[in-house]
């Protein structure tokens, strides 16, 4: 497969090279990043509730429903704010 450079006008053989993650779509913000990282801590502090716990222990309602919830739809958000701001591509 021949590519040509639109910027040199060069043409290669082979697959083009694809920038750095970075600067295809722009590193999220720090905020963001800390974000995804609470959210790794919070489903690891839960599976891990869920160890302790056992297949008959304590369901609570704040933990199991509402937490589990709540941060499916955070998770999503993000998702979302990601799509919306990426370039359309065509």
């Amino acid at each position: 497969m021949a590519v040509t450079d639109a910027r040199t006008g060069e043409t290669s053989v082979g697959w083009p090279s694809t920038p750095p993650r970075a600067a295809r779509a722009g590193a999220p913000a720090p905020g963001i990043q800390a974000l995804y990282g609470v959210l790794a801590l919070v489903v690891v502090g839960y599976a891990i509730s869920l160890i302790v716990r056992g297949p008959n222990g304590a369901s609570p309602a704040w933990l199991d429903g509402w937490g589990t919830a709540g941060f499916e739809l955070i998770a999503a958000l993000l998702v979302l704010a990601r799509a919306y701001a990426s370039p359309a591509r065509t």
